[in-house]
C-alpha cells in the first residue's frame, strides 16, 4: 500500500504548479491594475497582449 501512495506522489508532483502559477500572475496583475498600475503586454484578462 505504502509503494502506491509513495508512486502516486511522485509520479503526479508538479502537476498542479503552472495552473497556479498562471492563477497568481493574473491576480497579480488585477491588483496593480486596480491601484491604478500600468502593466506592460497584459490585456486584462491574463491572456495574449494587447495593442
Amino acid at each position: 500500500m505504502r509503494r502506491r501512495v509513495r508512486y502516486r506522489l511522485i509520479a503526479h508532483h508538479g502537476e498542479e504548479q503552472a495552473p497556479a502559477a498562471g492563477r497568481l500572475a493574473v491576480l497579480v496583475e488585477a491588483r496593480l491594475r486596480a491601484a491604478g498600475v500600468r502593466v506592460p503586454g497584459a490585456s486584462g484578462a491574463g491572456g495574449a497582449p494587447t495593442q
